[in-house]
């Protein structure tokens, strides 16, 4: 009876740690799944990426003769080549400056930044006359000096392109979506300055738009069916003779 007893205990006893085991990996299982659902990742993508319109200081000296108050051509040819490799819009503003280093040369300044703001006045950029210091032993003292902001393109930083590719904590690569877009747009556009703000609208052409406004009175509008042959100017070439 004591013999059947202690099976008994110890069966008991196997059972109990084999349900303990079971509830103790269900458990885990449990654990395990509720980590993964209220732990999961989720990655928020980055804003798309857009190429940097900055800001840049240029400046472009005008040489005088020693005694000249006038600009020559060759002169002339390079402030038209200044304003337009920086693509200085009409209305666009610039700062100019005399720095001089004997009083006749200070004399002479007045005369010079005149003829200097004249032809920035030409092509229709105006100018404001600021104070600069002396010279050094590099410069002559004959010249004018134009100060004035370019806009430059900075492309942004697209991994595997222009910068390296890195990983995150899940070894997932990080990338950035429209960043080759970015990058070419940089790279096309003609006038960078365009990216920072538009361009003023020019004058209407006011003899065209009568004109439209006449054939729509006129009931001489072109068609808008689908049809290929009723498209505008489609010329229908006959091949039965051939």
């Amino acid at each position: 009876m004591k013999t059947l007893n202690a099976k008994l205990r110890q069966g008991g006893s196997l059972l109990a740690f084999g349900l303990a085991s079971l509830a103790l990996a269900a458990c885990t299982d449990s654990d395990l799944n509720h980590r993964l659902i209220t732990e999961a990742t989720w990655k928020q993508n980055e804003a798309s990426a857009q190429p940097e319109v900055r800001r840049v200081d240029m400046q472009h000296v005008v040489a005088f003769a020693p005694q000249g108050l006038d600009m020559n051509d060759v002169e002339r040819e390079s402030l038209d080549m200044f304003v337009q490799q920086n693509h200085l819009q009409p209305g666009s503003h610039v700062s100019v400056a005399a720095p001089t280093n004997t009083p006749a040369q200070s004399a002479r300044s007045r005369n010079r930044l005149a003829a200097v703001r004249t032809e920035l006045q030409r092509m229709g950029i105006s100018s404001t006359v600021v104070q600069a210091e002396s010279t050094d032993h590099k410069n002559t003292g004959d010249e004018v000096v134009v100060f004035a902001q370019a806009i430059a393109v900075l492309p942004p930083d697209c991994p595997g392109y222009n910068a390296p590719i890195t990983l995150d904590y899940e070894w997932r690569p990080d990338t950035r979506l429209g960043c080759a877009n970015a990058v070419n747009l940089g790279l096309m556009v003609a006038n960078p300055s365009d990216l920072a703000q538009g361009r003023p609208l020019a004058a209407a052409d006011g003899e065209e738009q009568a004109a439209g406004v006449a054939r729509y009175r006129g009931d001489k509008t072109y068609p808008t069916s689908d049809s290929l042959d009723t498209v505008p100017f489609r010329v229908t070439t006959s091949t039965s003779g051939q």
